[in-house]
């Protein structure tokens, strides 16, 4: 008997991304036997950008039991931003439950921002260990599950599908509409950027995606090493830039991850300077295409654009009435004013951060901040063994060289002052790392 859908599958193909929708409950058991055999050969990493405002919610807590449970991820590393020193150790107790697979970097530089934390965690990985595929994700999700990450990694790993990059969507809904960002500024901007600028393949391959914006990103380790980063919320745009200019034609796709997405929410205000970020990013990334952004910077672009938005506001009104779901009401449209005079800054700024070189291009740690990067081997229990990655901490620089752990992170059992060892090799040789007892 066929099998009862739950709702209407789409097969729609928008273009030159492969789009691999959700086309019922799915066998997630029967993705995860393919995933272990895989992995076996073709190594699997998990790069997680955490805030230290993400420790105390509840969803990681989520994350990190399913993450405990699923075999077939060989390593995770994640990177910890804006934490204090009793937070970070708060973090490891966090993490402990991921076993000795897993690493903790520590940045409390004020030069953070998750473009900047995934740079970190792709230098480290594709520094210190082998993996075939990377899969990044972020650490707020609440709907998250085996089938919500087996989903994303699934057509990478595949052996016979030639596929080097997934993307991850689905619907931003939890019985109320989300995705404010995108429904009512960067859908509106890429329809008014198309029509200023006309059908150019960066813009075609950009429209391809379901949701651009989604933080899921699953790719063979040979393309991450070529990706340019942006520090901030434009990260996602570069990232699908970089892969329209170094992924190979048709092995890019996009997977449907969920049958619906929750995460926490951004304030207005929050979600205005996410506006002004990615706008500014996408500017920078046409520029590069050689398309003059001066169309984009008229009263004849505004005209434009502010129809689009209109639009917007009337898809997200039907699709509320429609779906008896919450949101999508009048009261989007002072947040959509919000978010269009932040998307004009961003366009007319021209002041998009510098894109991070590649990964592989990071001469060591220490050129990442100001004063430097440790990176030190913690050994938190018997059960776990942390990377912890620190910035701008003279203390931790002895006599104009790395020497060795400070005494605070040693283990119990190691003399004081902890005995250090050179560890790494290349770019990121001469690492101190605490010697096991």
């Amino acid at each position: 008997m066929a099998q009862t859908l739950s709702r209407m599958p789409d097969f729609h193909q928008p273009g030159p991304v492969i789009s691999l929708p959700l086309l019922g409950p799915g066998d997630t058991s029967a993705l995860e036997r393919d995933l272990i055999s895989w992995t076996r050969n073709r190594p699997l990493a998990l790069l997680l950008p955490c805030h230290v405002r993400d420790l105390g919610n509840p969803a990681l807590t989520g994350i990190i039991e399913t993450l405990a449970e699923i075999p077939w991820v060989t390593s995770i590393i994640a990177g910890v931003d804006g934490a204090t020193e009793a937070e970070f150790a708060g973090a490891l107790r966090r993490f402990a439950p991921l076993g000795s697979r897993c690493e903790c970097l520590w940045n409390d530089s004020a030069a953070a921002g998750k473009g900047r934390n995934l740079w970190r965690l792709a230098g480290h990985l594709l520094n210190s260990r082998s993996a075939f595929a990377a899969a990044m994700h972020d650490c707020d999700i609440r709907t998250y599950s085996r089938g919500f990450l087996a989903r994303l990694c699934w057509p990478v790993l595949h052996p016979d599908a030639g596929i080097t990059a997934c993307k991850g969507y689905y619907a931003r809904t939890d019985g109320q509409l989300h995705g404010r960002v995108f429904r009512l500024m960067f859908q509106p901007l890429l329809r008014a950027v198309t029509a200023a600028l006309g059908h150019h393949a960066w813009l075609t391959f950009l429209n391809s995606f379901r949701y651009p914006l989604s933080g899921e990103l699953c790719l063979q380790t040979s393309l991450l090493g070529q990706l340019a980063f942006d520090p901030g919320w434009g990260v996602e745009i570069r990232l699908l830039h970089s892969l329209y200019r170094h992924a190979g034609a048709g092995t890019v796709c996009q997977a449907e991850l969920c049958p619906a997405y929750d995460h926490k929410h951004h304030e207005a205000r929050g979600l205005e300077r996410m506006a002004e970020e990615i706008a500014a990013t996408l500017r920078q990334t046409l520029t590069e295409e050689n398309l003059r952004p001066e169309p984009l910077l008229t009263a004849g672009f505004r005209g434009v654009f502010d129809l689009a938005v209109n639009r917007a506001l009337l898809e997200s009104r039907l699709m509320s009435a429609m779906s008896a779901a919450g949101g999508g009401g009048s009261g989007e449209s002072s947040l959509a004013a919000l978010l269009t005079s932040a998307t004009v800054r961003g366009l007319s700024a021209g002041g998009a951060p510098t894109p991070l070189p590649p990964p592989q291009a990071q001469k060591n740690p220490r050129g990442l901040g100001r004063r430097g990067f440790l990176s030190l081997t913690i050994h938190y229990s018997p059960l776990i063994a942390l990377t912890a990655l620190r910035a701008d901490t003279p203390s931790l620089r002895r006599g104009g060289s790395w020497r060795g752990c400070p005494d605070r992170w040693r283990r119990p059992d190691v003399p004081s002052p902890c005995p250090g060892r050179r560890t790494g090799s290349g770019p990121w040789s001469g690492i101190c790392a605490a010697v096991p007892a």
